[in-house]
């Protein structure tokens, strides 16, 4: 190999960021977490890029019966989509997704095994749903 061609010049910057808030009290566990991601680089020779973008809001609601047992009945719900255009590069000037083009929403419920000093979860959803969101009738088509 001929090391002495060198390369491109590039930066690059993620922008990471969770939250979570968790309700607990004897017969309620509510978890939620909220996920935010967005990448760019910027290479010699070529305009900025995006290398990653997400949004991802997850939230699950569980009830027992009493104080003693780990299973739950629970509720699940999953949410995805982006900030900003996509594009399939080198091509800038056609967008191939949007925020909420595509955007995802899956909701179940079913039954959680929990346990928490084991940081053990089992979630088996009979009932669910997923949805595909477009709201940019122009990408759908």
């Amino acid at each position: 190999m001929n090391w002495n061609a060198g390369g491109d010049n590039s930066v690059s910057a993620l922008a990471n960021m969770r939250f979570e808030r968790n309700y607990k009290f004897r017969y309620l566990n509510w978890d939620n977490e909220l996920r935010l991601r967005y990448g760019l680089n910027a290479q010699e020779g070529r305009a900025l890029r995006k290398t990653d973008d997400q949004i991802r809001l997850t939230s699950t609601f569980g009830f027992r019966k009493d104080t003693i047992t780990n299973w739950y009945y629970s509720v699940k719900m999953n949410f995805n989509t982006q900030f900003s255009n996509g594009f399939k590069y080198p091509d800038r000037s056609n967008p191939i997704s949007r925020f909420m083009s595509p955007g995802y929403l899956f909701l179940g419920a079913g039954t959680s095994y929990i346990l928490t000093e084991d940081k053990f979860n089992l979630y088996i959803s009979p009932i669910t749903m997923k949805a595909t969101f477009v709201l940019d009738e122009a990408l759908s088509n």
